[in-house]
């Protein structure tokens, strides 16, 4: 106990000499002699207990020292050379089996870092750098610049009276390293995660600064913390988030976007919440709407609130490119249609999925990559999503034209840099109350649906009870985010709905009846006169697709693969209407000749209004 009251203490008298140092002009004022000897032999205290913290403390000084850090470095080693009687080089040797360069860069990693590996293929270290921890794959250039910093602070030649490093070769360095991934391979396994993670049963979020400071997210409120202990690492171009300021009101966000609303004002803040999300699927957000809409722009500023990046936004080329990206959001700029391979990928994207390809330029070796992340997609029309499962997991914000509204890019920018810091701050605080419903609720999002979704079941409705509590704490009314996320998806599947084939033959078809039943073909021949359906094929393998629309929609519930005739293996139909209809029931229908043959008692059930002798079909209450 009395030496880490000592070291508190060091660490302490190290802090009040910075507070009074700083009050000076740092690169004007510099250390005095006796300033200078009495703060190197505090900095060797602190070289010998924690080094980290040393780099730390020694960052902030050097602006007094009139020297940089090589040169800070060289003097404390001195100091603590004098204190232990060994030479400079006796102080920083290390062990040289047969003065193996390899051996000894191993050497040098295995102490001074931690390796970890994913479980899978790919092993990972984490160092300390200039007095903060830092996350990088093994393989990668960041640990291989380290590593050479370190080499060249053990061994070090003098030029022109000055200490300079000498560096390995980067044969030696690969040889280390590729060393290294058979000792981190039997380390700890570890899930690395891009920008959030949960880590010891709190939110952590890389800020994305050069110190590699996070913020923590508990149910009580939200903290910096200055070592990134969780296993959060970052892609090449990982952008900062800004600094987030205490106090901040959500609402200074709706003068930044083309929402008119409250409703999609409230929508935008939930989803903005939900990206930031660690637990569960994401859902996909579709911004639309014609040109000079701020559609970009807005993609931008939800970039920054939650995911920074250099690539804040992206033309979409192949799934294989989206694979291959390295952040915790996609965003895919400028999208006229998605193909069914998109639209199949997407979903996929949601909920978590695997991708396999041949290793480029090898032969029987497998690139495998798993993925499950928030996509922003920005197009200009409302009906880019066509696929009704994907349109199952999209939000979609129309933007208006704005006009002669538009404003000044270098003032709104220069606005909003400066408000973000507050708004960060206020979506943090949302973050706090999805944390605390999750603690209250036992972590059972069903129990918690119950009591902010009262009782509705969306798909994706992890992200649905977070988006609702976080909203609640941000100062929207209850139930506020739900009525606008049902209100959003209840106009995207009508917009769907009105707008595919296969509903308005249907819709049509059962415009003045309860219940059809037969086959595919049948089905074919009876919506015929109402719209142009490529085939009966194409109609039966698509069906299943809106039955889920038909249903939300109109009240139309269908039933497939039913057998009516006994050893009759043909895909047969139940169509059905209940009381709650919800389109027109006799207009539509009348326009057309009803074409369907008459039903075959011996091949095929009963197609007319289901008034022999049987209930409508599944009726709604």
């Amino acid at each position: 106990m009395q030496a880490k009251r000592d070291y508190a203490e060091q660490v302490q008298a190290l802090d009040e000499i910075i507070e009074e140092l700083e009050g000076q002009i740092a690169g004007v004022d510099f250390l005095t002699k006796e300033q200078r000897t009495e703060i190197l032999e505090q900095l060797a205290d602190l070289y010998v207990e924690d080094r980290i913290e040393y780099e730390r403390k020694r960052n902030r000084l050097k602006d007094y020292f009139d020297a940089g850090v090589r040169a800070i470095d060289h003097e404390v080693k001195l100091v603590v050379a004098g204190r232990l009687e060994v030479s400079i080089s006796e102080l920083t040797a290390l062990p040289k089996p047969d003065e193996d360069p390899v051996a000894e860069l191993v050497a040098m990693a295995r102490r001074d870092t931690v390796l970890w590996h994913d479980g899978k293929r790919d092993c990972y270290v984490t160092f300390g750098r200039d007095g903060h921890l830092e996350n990088h794959e093994l393989l990668s250039d960041d640990f291989e610049d380290w590593l050479a910093d370190k080499w060249g602070e053990t061994h070090q030649q003098e030029i022109n009276g000055n200490l300079e490093p000498c560096y390995p070769t980067d044969e030696d360095l690969k040889k280390a390293i590729r060393q290294l991934q058979a000792y981190a391979k039997r380390a700890d396994k570890r899930d690395p995660k891009f920008r959030v993670v949960e880590f010891e049963r709190e939110v952590w979020i890389d800020l994305g600064t050069p110190d590699w400071r996070a913020i923590v997210v508990n149910g009580d409120d939200w903290r910096f913390e200055e070592r990134m202990r969780a296993p959060l690492v970052r892609g090449p171009g990982t952008g900062s988030l800004p600094i987030p300021v205490r106090g901040g009101d959500i609402q200074e966000l709706q003068q930044f976007v083309n929402l008119q609303e409250d409703g999609d004002f409230a929508l935008l803040c939930g989803s903005l919440a939900a990206m930031l999300n660690p637990f569960g699927k994401y859902l996909t957000y579709l911004l639309c709407g014609p040109p000079g809409s701020a559609k970009t722009t807005t993609t931008k500023e939800m970039r920054a609130l939650t995911d920074p990046d250099e690539a804040d936004t992206c033309f979409m080329s192949t799934v294989r490119d989206l694979m291959h990206s390295k952040s915790h959001i996609k965003a895919v700029e400028n999208v006229s249609e998605l193909t069914k391979e998109w639209s199949n990928a997407l979903c996929a994207i949601n909920t978590g999925m695997s991708y396999s390809e041949r290793k480029y330029w090898t032969q029987g070796k497998q690139f495998i990559a798993k993925l499950q992340c928030p996509i922003i997609i920005n197009g200009i029309p409302t009906d880019i999503v066509d696929q009704p499962d994907l349109q199952d997991r999209v939000v979609t914000f129309v933007f208006d034209y704005l006009g002669d509204k538009v404003r000044s890019d270098d003032m709104f920018w220069r606005k909003f840099n400066a408000a973000k810091g507050r708004i960060f701050g206020a979506l943090l605080d949302g973050l706090v109350g999805a944390m605390k419903s999750r603690r209250d609720f036992g972590n059972d999002n069903d129990l918690a649906a119950e009591a902010l979704l009262d009782g509705w079941r969306p798909r994706f409705v992890d992200a649905v009870v977070w988006a609702e509590a976080a909203c609640r704490r941000m100062g929207f009314a209850p139930g506020g985010y739900v009525q606008a996320h049902k209100e959003n998806k209840d106009v995207a599947f009508r917009i769907l709905a009105e707008a595919a084939p296969i509903c308005i033959g249907i819709r049509k078809l059962m415009a003045n009846r309860d219940e059809w039943r037969g086959y595919p073909l049948q089905l074919y021949t009876a919506i015929r006169p109402y719209v142009d359906i490529a085939s009966e094929e194409w109609l039966a393998r698509d069906l299943p697709m809106f039955i889920p629309i038909l249903d939300r929609i109109y009240g139309i519930k269908i039933v497939m693969h039913k057998r009516f005739v006994q050893n009759d293996n043909r895909n047969g139909i139940i169509i059905g209407v209940g009381r709650g209809r919800h389109f027109p029931t006799s207009a539509e229908a009348a326009g057309a000749k009803e074409t369907q043959p008459e039903p075959n008692p011996n091949t095929q059930p009963n197609s007319g209004t289901g008034s022999v002798g049987k209930k409508p079909f599944l009726r709604r209450i």
